[in-house]
């Protein structure tokens, strides 16, 4: 995952200097999206802020980030779901002698794999995925409330093969779904 706009967050500095922070700015303050965060994603954000600066933007796996931040990867990928609208996912590209980019054959997988939370059979998946070809955004979308469901709260968390195969992402939110940013 990469932080969108990440420009906005980092300053200018020659290519010599190794010196990693962000630059938070007060027009923050005037943005709606940042003010309908919940404190905890509020302070989350900054957090990958911090993280991606390491990286040109571009944040470490959830594994690491959550031993970074001190955090269960349960939380993390809460946290990148709630907090999708200020992260991108990564970008496999590959440009062709013509120099027009072309999307690789698993684009977004690693995007889905990163924030599923149960991780088995991670090379069935892939060759799944690129066989049913899903919309990253509606898999991101899905899986947003099938997390914060009562079940997969309780741990009854569907194998990713599984979810795959049975075409989940094609799920109709149950409208008993609630979500709630304080149940982790």
């Amino acid at each position: 995952m990469f932080i969108k706009n990440w420009k906005e967050h980092q300053p200018s500095m020659k290519p010599d200097r190794n010196i990693i922070w962000i630059k938070v700015y007060r027009r923050l303050l005037e943005d709606y999206g940042w003010n309908q965060l919940s404190d905890t994603n509020k302070a989350t954000l900054l957090e990958f802020w911090l993280l991606a600066s390491e990286n040109d933007g571009e944040l470490p796996d959830v594994e690491e980030i959550a031993f970074r931040l001190r955090r269960d990867q349960k939380f993390i990928n809460q946290q990148m779901i709630e907090l999708q609208d200020f992260l991108q996912p990564k970008r496999d590209k590959v440009v062709t002698k013509t120099n027009i980019e072309v999307k690789s054959d698993h684009q977004g997988f690693e995007d889905f794999w990163e924030l599923y939370p149960k991780k088995v059979a991670k090379a069935k998946c892939n060759e799944l995925w690129n066989k049913k070809k899903p919309d990253l955004e509606k898999c991101v979308e899905t899986l947003k409330w099938q997390i914060a469901s009562d079940q997969w709260q309780k741990g009854f968390i569907p194998n990713p093969q599984t979810w795959l195969n049975q075409e989940r992402w094609t799920d109709e939110k149950p409208r008993s779904i609630t979500l709630n940013p304080f149940k982790f």
